[in-house]
């Protein structure tokens, strides 16, 4: 008898069918690129992929945390460094394990000793091997969106703000730092201009 042939438990029944392809998004955009990046097309393989803006358009949109390259005096294999602003929910390990960086490392290039952060510059520059690691995930840059950064470069521009004052400029400028940045530089040249000798009454 052939094979295959009249006996049951050699008959292949095919019972549904599997996923079916979908072509309908091919004609579709691209979906917008990331902060400070941009689609490039590899005119080789012919596929699309991510990559750092050009200098000056990546620093306009983003002026806090980036990636950078050939500023800071680096090894050859580090081109690329992070800045990233110190929050107060941060730690000194929390860093290293984030970023994947060596406590050794990351005390030699911002000049500080010990594992307190308080030891530590506002701003860090933080070594990146490859841009590869940001673009696929692997090292996550700091989240400039987040309310507690942008709390905490309104307190560091304006240290006699207090923390309710903060929050509430926040608020205020519905939570878009550039805008209350500028507010709040605005008030306290009203009121320092109020309080001069000099002011003139109406």
């Amino acid at each position: 008898m052939a094979e295959g042939g009249k006996f049951v438990w050699k008959i292949q029944k095919v019972k549904k069918f599997g996923p079916t392809a979908n072509y309908s998004t091919l004609s579709e955009p691209l979906p917008c690129p990331p902060e400070g990046m941009v689609w490039k097309k590899d005119e080789q393989t012919r596929q699309w992929k991510l990559s750092l803006a050009p200098r000056e358009e990546k620093e306009n949109k983003n002026t806090f945390s980036r990636v950078i390259t050939g500023e800071k005096k680096l090894p050859d294999e580090e081109s690329f460094y992070v800045e990233h602003l110190v929050l107060p929910t941060d730690t000194f390990q929390g860093l290293c394990l984030a970023y994947r960086i060596s406590p050794v490392r990351l005390r030699q290039v911002n000049g500080f000793s010990g594992s307190s952060l308080k030891l530590a510059p506002s701003k860090l520059i933080i070594p990146i091997p490859d841009l590869q690691s940001v673009l696929d995930g692997t090292i996550r840059i700091q989240d400039i969106e987040s309310p507690e950064f942008k709390r905490q470069v309104l307190s560091l521009e304006f240290p006699t703000l207090t923390p309710e004052e903060v929050h509430a400029y926040l608020i205020i400028c519905d939570w878009d730092l550039r805008e209350a940045l500028k507010t709040v530089k605005d008030d306290l040249d009203w009121e320092k201009s109020s309080s001069s000798p000099f002011a003139v009454s109406s």
